[in-house]
């Protein structure tokens, strides 16, 4: 009976894992790309998109009718997640150190700032504060059986 309830309990919380990684990727497509702007202004909004675990975020010009950067990011190894800088008028950044995909034929990842302007202090605190659990989920997600730490 133990080990039937064990497998239960397992079960339910793969359930749970899953059901919150989606969630997490819904959460960060909408609000990147709803509230997201390249660093330099609100004139060029970021949209996002996920790639299995990898999360690719394009740079669309003000008109957005065509892509001015479109690159993949790897938020499964983060280097450093920094606080989110606050500003003056509600004005945000985000800024990550994070690999992003090079050179897709030799899988070559490079070490990248990610500076996103954010619409809204506690918009850029919940985005961060996705980007991290998300990135807590991949970790939790591709440990061992039994591995702890």
């Amino acid at each position: 009976r133990i080990i039937v309830i064990f497998l239960l309990f397992s079960l339910s919380l793969s359930a749970q894992d899953v059901t919150s990684l989606e969630e997490t990727k819904a959460f960060i497509i909408k609000n990147i790309s709803e509230n997201c702007y390249e660093e330099d202004g609100f004139k060029e909004p970021y949209s996002a998109e996920f790639e299995g675990n990898y999360l690719r975020l394009k740079i669309w010009n003000k008109n957005q009718t065509r892509v001015r950067s479109n690159i993949l990011y790897d938020f499964e190894n983060v280097y450093v997640f920094q606080k989110v800088s606050k500003r003056k008028k509600d004005i945000a950044y985000i800024n990550i150190f994070v690999p992003i995909l090079k050179n897709k034929e030799k899988n070559k990842w490079d070490k990248h700032k990610l500076i996103m302007r954010v619409d809204g202090h506690d918009m850029a605190d919940s985005i961060l504060d996705a980007l991290k659990h998300y990135n807590q989920l991949l970790i939790d997600k591709n440990k061992k059986p039994g591995q702890k730490f």
